[in-house]
C-alpha cells in the first residue's frame, strides 16, 4: 500500500524520475519477499540493494525519509485533495451524499403525492364519465 508513497519520497529526495523510482521500489519489495519479510516494511539497506542492481550505486536517502511511510493512517491523512481517503474529504463526501439523499427523499415524497393526486383526479373522471353513460 505504501510502494507508490515510497517512490514519490525517492524521487523527491534523489531526484530520479518517476519510473525509476518505481522500478527500485518494485524490486525492493521483490527482494524483500524473497528475504521472507513478512510485514511489508522495505528497510533502507534493502532500498539501497535494489538502487545498485538498477542504477550501480545506493540511494544513500536520509534516514528520515522512511519514517513517515511506516504509518498506513499517517500516509492515508496526507489524501486530502478531492476524492481523497483523509477524513476531511471522506466527511464532506459522506455530509454531501447525506444532503442528496435528503433532496431525494423530498423529490419521491412529492412524487408520490402528485402521483397520488393523479391517481384520484383519474378515478373520480372515470367514475363521472361511467355515470353519464
Amino acid at each position: 500500500a505504501q510502494a507508490t508513497d515510497l517512490a514519490e519520497a525517492i524521487m523527491q529526495s534523489s531526484g530520479l524520475n518517476y519510473r525509476t523510482a518505481h522500478r527500485i521500489v518494485g524490486l525492493a519489495i521483490r527482494l524483500a519477499i524473497e528475504c521472507g519479510e513478512q510485514d511489508g516494511h522495505i528497510s533502507m539497506p534493502l532500498l539501497d540493494k535494489a538502487a545498485e542492481q538498477i542504477l550501480g550505486h545506493p540511494l544513500r536517502l536520509a534516514a528520515t525519509t522512511l519514517d513517515t511511510l511506516d504509518d498506513p493512517a499517517a500516509i492515508v491523512a496526507t489524501r486530502q485533495g478531492l476524492g481523497g481517503a483523509a477524513e476531511g474529504p471522506i466527511l464532506t463526501m459522506i455530509e454531501e451524499c447525506r444532503m442528496l439523499h435528503s433532496e431525494f427523499i423530498t423529490w419521491q415524497k412529492q412524487s408520490t403525492q402528485q402521483l397520488d393526486s393523479c391517481e384520484k383526479k383519474l378515478l373520480e373522471l372515470a367514475t363521472a364519465f361511467a355515470a353519464t353513460t
